[in-house]
């Protein structure tokens, strides 16, 4: 792992990044503005998004041509988010997050370009409590919002860490800008903007979700995810994988040519002794190439092996150690049956949380009206897989 990922210090934005108020702010703003004379298009919003309270108001007042008391707005602007805001909870495993960093050693601070009171209206709302950080830097401590980067600047100094070695979370446009421009290393999440739009701006990488960086007990092995992020690299299970790009004809089509091979090899079945036939289909997360499989029994039973374990072998035989993006499972049974405990202990080395298993029956394709197909997340079959860490 290079130098450069070596993080010891997480500066964290907080709206849009702790908790998802960008909405809230946006739809309380429509009706404070509509009181001071302005019907506002919230699809305007982006410039001014993460760039501080003067930006944002000043923004609207001079886009609108319509002169706004800045104070007055403020004001009415944040009696409202606060209303507002006491409903809205963490973003989804931010608090996970947390715990996991903490526990490696890792300092975490706040950044946020919001004056101290509302960053306290977003604290509450998470429950946690201002000395659960090791600092926190708000718009008052600064002269210049972001895209500047002193917010940042400022942050890493007060936790006493080099800018380099620190990682900025960031869902902002601006925000992004400040800490690429600070030196620090920029992790994007997509709750305000898209992907293309954080990483062309100096993120490193983006996440969709907190849930894909909590796994971690040390600071190294944060620092390896962070590296493998930086190479476009995800975790699935035990081993580490390039994506491929998304499905030319799409994921609905992706879905059909797996269950086309799931029937298919399901008939190749051999299985004398409890007749029961089943047919696999492992989509490679790194080709989408689709690994077919059936069950393959023995008369010592304990040599059977499963359609999905097959289409797995295949899988690792052709391409090696890499993430299952999807499993098709079809069997004659109803409801359909999921993968043995067995098999999901396998795929657990292969899969992600979210990756998807279907399970579906023979009359299902047979347009029967007892027909089921069901869809599941991997986590749901297995919520607490036995994994190694592996590096590769």
């Amino acid at each position: 792992m290079g130098d450069d990922m070596k993080i010891n210090a997480v500066l964290f934005d907080i709206d849009g990044v702790l908790i998802d108020s960008e909405p809230v702010i946006a739809r309380e703003s429509v009706g404070v503005f509509k009181e001071f004379g302005i019907d506002v298009d919230t699809s305007m919003y982006g410039p001014y998004l993460g760039a501080g309270d003067k930006t944002f108001i000043d923004g609207i007042a001079e886009y609108y041509n319509h002169p706004l008391d800045f104070e007055e707005t403020k004001r009415a602007l944040y009696e409202a988010y606060e209303r507002a805001i006491e409903k809205e909870g963490p973003i989804d495993g931010v608090t996970d997050f947390f715990d996991s960093l903490k526990k490696a050693g890792i300092k975490i601070a706040l950044a946020s370009s919001a004056p101290m009171f509302k960053i306290r209206m977003n604290l509450k709302a998470i429950k946690k409590e201002e000395s659960y950080f090791d600092a926190i830097i708000s718009g008052d401590d600064i002269t210049k919002n972001k895209p500047d980067p002193e917010i940042y600047l400022k942050a890493s100094q007060a936790v006493n860490e080099k800018i380099e070695e620190c990682l900025v979370v960031e869902d902002s446009l601006n925000g992004v800008i400040s800490g690429f421009k600070a030196g620090a290393n920029v992790l994007a999440i997509t709750t305000s903007f898209e992907r293309d739009e954080l990483l062309k701006l100096g993120a490193f990488a983006t996440i969709d979700a907190y849930k894909t960086i909590n796994h971690f007990k040390e600071s190294i092995e944060f620092w390896e995810e962070l590296e493998n992020m930086k190479n476009n690299k995800v975790r699935y299970g035990a081993v580490d994988c390039i994506e491929a790009e998304a499905y030319k004809g799409g994921h609905e089509k992706l879905v059909e040519r797996a269950i086309e091979v799931a029937k298919e090899t399901r008939l190749k079945s051999y299985s004398p002794y409890s007749k029961f036939k089943v047919g696999a289909a492992i989509v490679s997360a790194s080709s989408n190439e689709i690994y077919g499989g059936c069950n393959v029994e023995n008369s010592s039973y304990g040599a059977t092996i499963c359609a999905e374990r097959n289409g797995i072998l295949k899988m690792i035989g052709s391409e090696g150690a890499t993430g299952i993006q999807m499993i098709v499972v079809v069997t004659d049974d109803n409801p359909p049956a999921p993968p043995c405990a067995q098999c999901l202990q396998v795929m657990a080395e292969f899969c992600k949380e979210d990756t998807e298993i279907h399970v579906l029956n023979t009359h299902y394709l047979e347009g029967k009206e007892d027909g089921a197909y069901n869809i599941y997340k991997f986590s749901e079959l297995l919520p607490h897989p036995f994994v190694l860490k592996k590096d590769l």
